[in-house]
């Protein structure tokens, strides 16, 4: 899959999100405002969150601001950062990203294909709630049945059991392995993927 290629899907399913938002019964993803920094400085420094995300450590307010900024000047043409936002009180509770992962574009078994690979951070005072369940449930039926997408790629670090089991109840299933680093350790992976028209 060429870097072309890679830029024209993302734009592609970033106009789509933008123009169709994904909306759940409790959730709605949406690009991020000025206005969310509180909230997502509330859980972009939360720890377990980064350990269990592989997301960079955030420390202090400081940090988190200068991470915030770098978002807002990526919600230009193409999205790929999404605020996942609590219908019901309007707290941005996580984000939703999308992304072709290095592994899936040296993959030639999927050259033609189109796909993206996504990734879901929720606020740890909102997990275990079925909150991820529900919008990734629904994001693969969004990109798979309502899109002409042709799969759905996420993965898990190998000692993350709550995420596998989301990933599964998805429908998704084992695509491969690798080695992740973050902070200095090297993470064994997990992979999952989902076709359209498998079982979702």
């Amino acid at each position: 899959m060429t870097e072309e290629r890679v830029k024209e899907i993302l734009a592609e399913a970033s106009a789509l999100m933008t123009s169709e938002p994904i909306s759940t019964s409790r959730l709605l993803l949406r690009p991020f405002y000025e206005s969310d920094f509180e909230d997502f400085c509330e859980y972009i420094t939360q720890k377990e969150l980064q350990r269990l995300s592989g997301n960079p450590d955030i420390d202090t307010r400081e940090e988190a601001r200068e991470a915030f900024d770098r978002l807002m000047e990526q919600n230009g043409i193409c999205v790929t950062r999404f605020a996942a936002e609590l219908k019901e009180t309007g707290k941005v509770v996580g984000n939703f990203c999308i992304n072709i992962y290095p592994f899936v574009k040296e993959d030639e078994s999927l050259a033609d294909k189109k796909g993206v690979s996504v990734s879901l951070v929720l606020n740890e005072k909102y997990q275990r709630r079925g909150l991820m369940t529900e919008l990734l449930q629904r994001a693969i039926r969004y990109f798979l049945a309502e899109h002409d997408f042709d799969f759905v790629n996420s993965g898990y670090f190998d000692f993350n059991e709550g995420s596998r089991k989301i990933q599964e109840r998805a429908g998704m299933r084992r695509y491969m392995d690798h080695v992740f680093e973050h902070n200095g350790q090297r993470i064994l992976t997990h992979e999952m993927i989902i076709f359209r028209g498998d079982p979702i």
